[in-house]
């Protein structure tokens, strides 16, 4: 296999390619840069499948419409011994799919690999990035490294109001995510369990899934009804802290003080590992402050 790889990557990496027969070269990749383009026409002049460490380098390519004869995106700082010592893992992982690049967006991380064609137009999530229930999308599509388009519609303009709107979510509500075939849905915490299926976010144990889920549920119901309103009260209707509702800050403190109990000497909500529960409960604590909380 002819490829071509970010320069980022250790020498060891290339000795490991090198040693399974591929005919390795080396480039610069910064990503979303003229540079991009260059290497891009310089690997499918040649007939070589790029390989990087850019998680973004994917979306450029079905965002601009440029070709490319394939690309693989290693997660490389996901190998907990780092990228040199996890050379040969990366390039057994590579190599066992030597036969099925071309034509394909791969990327690696340690314990999975997925494609998707290039010629596959892109998922299409309707948000606003000042939303954390939006944000959730973002956060997980990105540590995937789903490709997608965004598109900004604001609630607070009314725009989820529309007919154009309604048509995709009759409820009126953000985020919505949008596929190839037409099909959509909406609710964030069903989006990421969707997107996050088969990544280390959703564990296959079903007990483990099931926990996931009574936070992600306990988040819509006793959390974001309190931290996420008050917010937006404070935020952005312009009210002083001392206007919140006391009932509301009460069981907004309350959620929290959950939280920080669970958390106390463990870095995740469930098990070992980060999953879409931390992402979901990450959203609106992240901004609790601007609702008078103090964190």
């Amino acid at each position: 296999m002819l490829l071509l790889v970010d320069e980022c990557f250790p020498k060891s990496f290339m000795r490991a390619l090198e040693k399974r027969g591929h005919d390795v070269t080396w480039a610069t990749i910064v990503c979303r840069s003229a540079i991009d383009e260059v290497v891009l026409a310089k690997a499918t002049s040649e007939g070589r499948v790029v390989v990087t460490e850019d998680r973004d380098f994917g979306t450029l390519i079905y965002r601009d419409g440029l070709t490319a004869v394939g690309v693989v995106v290693v997660h490389a700082s996901e190998y907990p011994d780092g990228i040199n010592e996890s050379a040969e893992q990366i390039a057994d992982q590579i190599d066992l799919l030597r036969d099925n690049l071309s034509g394909f967006l791969t990327t690696i991380l340690p314990d999975r690999v997925r494609q998707r064609l290039l010629s596959a137009p892109l998922m299409k999530i309707y948000g606003d990035t000042s939303s954390g229930n939006c944000l959730k999308i973002k956060c997980v599509a990105d540590h995937l490294g789903l490709p997608y388009t965004w598109i900004t519609v604001s609630a607070l303009s009314g725009e989820t109001k529309s007919q154009a709107f309604l048509q995709r979510n009759p409820m009126g509500q953000i985020p919505v995510i949008e596929f190839d075939d037409g099909r959509h849905f909406a609710q964030s915490n069903a989006i990421i369990r969707y997107l996050a299926r088969g990544s280390a976010l959703l564990p296959d144990d079903a007990f483990t899934q099931a926990k996931i889920d009574e936070w992600m549920y306990w988040e819509q119901y006793s959390h974001e009804p309190y931290i996420a309103v008050c917010r937006f009260h404070m935020h952005y209707q312009g009210k002083p802290k001392e206007a919140r509702e006391a009932w509301r800050v009460e069981r907004g403190e309350k959620a929290l003080d959950l939280m920080e109990s669970q958390l106390a000497g463990r870095p995740y909500l469930v098990g070992d590992t980060f999953t879409v529960a931390d992402v979901s409960l990450f959203a609106y604590t992240r901004v609790a402050h601007e609702g008078g909380f103090d964190l």
